[in-house]
């Protein structure tokens, strides 16, 4: 689907002043906008509102894995734990089967977003799984899914263990079992999801606007609910009703809940997540490698363009989530453990392009010990005296759309529609052809100056940065930097009305943008 032709102006914040909507969705990453589309198909009237840019939080510091599955059925655990706790087995089989049908929608609908890869999976004498669970977890995955882009696997001989990059690198090499090649998929960049699933429901009738947050919300005499939103920029305040709220803020679902002053029980328990970017060999180009760290977490060496992404760490996580930042002890951390996992592909700090970390929200349960059966990933606050309000507190990358859905139903039950319902275009929207625009960077055409400035037209960002480092996907070619930002600054001038001071203040932002989340020197 190409890019629409005409521009699509930010709502004002006073024209939504004294609205009423069916349903208003906090928080504009994946799983909110995915909601928001959802929504909008059914019929319902939708505000859509993000404190941030859209696809700024959790959405955009991922590792950008499409997983299919395998991780739900490969844990790194005994056997004998799956047999002992028969429930859990049959969720993980559900959560495997959910990520192999989701993966294949993805693949049908935006092939373009989806990137195939080789993944090398290791399997040591030490660890917990044996080559025939892994066998017998592949086979099992095609058998309950039973889906049109099934899981591709074999095993590699022994003569191929010496020579294949990353496992050639492997450490204690005497003491593999067996060496799996899956193939796998990685998203483009997920942000780019965001912007498609959001601008399919504003074609659909919806109301989305970044850089407004939830101020308060009560209860209004009639019974719907009033909400007190704020413009992140002026402060300007206005109200708005809604019949029911979905609350998809990711990380920052508790803050949302605390600041609106609903006083409801705690929904997230997050973990901090830490990558880094680094340069490999042309022969490790379109390969990854996964395996174990010390502590028992997955570790992938990731493809990502022309560089490959290592990580994540998986620490405790307490605070505000845009507090978030990569430390030299997370770069020491990933460094020790690529380095400890493939010896023959010796790493320093110096080796380290640029690097993001990201909070990854979980469902919060008291006492929680691993154990139970079920996290919730959907909690509708009854005790908390709104019913009529849904946090989704779980909700994957890997299967967002299912997440958007669900959502959606589960906040309408007994909710009639106020509209009629539509189709949504679950298509990738792919930029117009412009061959003779320049590129923003000389190595590669893909991201050219007429694009941007389409971006600036047609998708409401307010920042350069919110151009440059989500909606055309520049940050992941890591040649931003003080030279190509003042270009696509030049570029979009004029389509967002900025004066020479306002091109400068933003140029500066978005260098500071890229020097304190992925400490990246701006210096060409």
């Amino acid at each position: 689907m190409n890019m629409q032709s005409k521009a699509l102006k930010r709502p004002d914040l006073a024209d939504l002043d004294g609205q009423s909507y069916d349903v208003a969705v906090i928080g504009g990453g994946i799983n909110g906008a995915g909601t928001a589309q959802s929504l909008a198909a059914k019929g319902y009237s939708v505000l859509l509102v993000e404190a941030q840019d859209f696809a700024s939080g959790a959405s955009s510091r991922s590792a950008k894995m499409m997983h299919f599955g395998l991780r739900y059925l490969d844990r790194g655990e005994p056997i004998w734990n799956y047999i002992k706790n028969p429930a859990w087995f049959i969720l993980q089989c559900k959560r495997a089967r959910d990520t192999m049908r989701h993966r294949a929608e993805l693949v049908r609908d935006m092939p373009e977003r989806l990137i195939p890869y080789t993944m090398y999976v290791p399997i040591y004498k030490e660890d917990f799984v044996a080559p025939w669970q892994i066998e017998m977890g592949l086979r099992l995955m095609n058998a309950i899914s039973r889906c049109s882009t099934p899981a591709e696997w074999r095993r590699l001989s022994r003569s191929e263990m010496d020579t294949t990059p990353f496992v050639a690198d492997a450490r204690d090499r005497d003491q593999l079992q067996a060496v799996f090649a899956i193939t796998e998929h990685r998203y483009d960049w997920p942000e780019r999801l965001v912007a498609d699933y959001m601008l399919d429901a504003v074609r659909m009738g919806a109301v989305c606007r970044n850089y407004t947050r939830l101020n308060k919300m009560e209860r209004a005499k009639e019974g719907d609910i009033a909400l007190t939103l704020e413009d992140a920029e002026t402060n300007a305040i206005v109200s708005v009703r809604a019949k029911r709220v979905v609350n998809t803020a990711g990380a920052w679902i508790d803050l949302v809940l605390g600041d609106s002053g609903l006083n409801a029980t705690r929904q997230i328990a997050a973990t901090k997540g830490a990558h880094a970017v680094i340069q490999l060999p042309e022969k490790y180009k379109g390969q990854s490698f996964a395996h174990f760290t010390t502590g028992r977490y997955p570790f992938y060496f990731l493809p990502m363009r022309d560089h490959h992404v290592i990580g994540a760490s998986e620490t405790p996580f307490e605070g505000n989530p845009s507090d978030v930042r990569v430390t030299d002890e997370d770069l020491d951390w990933l460094v020790f453990e690529a380095n400890r996992m493939l010896p023959g592909i010796p790493l320093s700090r110096d080796d380290v392009l640029y690097s993001w970390a990201g909070v990854r929200p979980m469902p919060h349960i008291e006492g929680y010990t691993g154990k139970q059966n079920l996290l919730p990933e959907y909690n509708t606050h009854d005790s908390d005296g709104y019913p009529d309000v849904l946090s989704v507190p779980g909700g994957a990358l890997m299967t967002h759309r299912f997440t958007g859905r669900k959502a959606a139903e589960i906040a309408t039950k007994g909710l009639r529609p106020s509209r009629a319902p539509q189709t949504p275009d679950l298509r990738s929207r792919q930029p117009r052809e412009n061959t003779n625009s320049p590129p923003l960077f000389e190595s590669d055409p893909s991201v050219r100056l007429s694009h941007l400035e389409d971006l600036a037209r047609e998708e409401m960002p307010v920042a350069l940065a919110d151009i440059l480092l989500r909606r055309s996907g520049a940050l992941w070619s890591g040649e931003l930097n003080s030279e190509t930002v003042s270009k696509a600054a030049e570029a979009v001038a004029g389509a967002m009305q900025w004066s020479d001071d306002e091109k400068q203040k933003q140029i500066e932002h978005c260098l500071e943008q890229l020097e304190t989340h992925h400490l990246i020197s701006t210096n060409p």
